[in-house]
């Protein structure tokens, strides 16, 4: 493989892993949100 070119795999990969990662990022913050939500109920 030649150095300094990705495969569109690779660059498809990588965006998947971010597009995962932001999502359980904000799934994480939601729930936080609401469990302080409900703690100060």
């Amino acid at each position: 493989m030649a150095t300094g070119i990705k495969s569109p795999e690779a660059d498809e990969q990588v965006r998947e892993n971010v597009m995962k990662t932001n999502f359980w990022s904000a799934y994480l913050i939601q729930s936080d949100r609401e469990t302080l939500q409900i703690s100060n109920a």
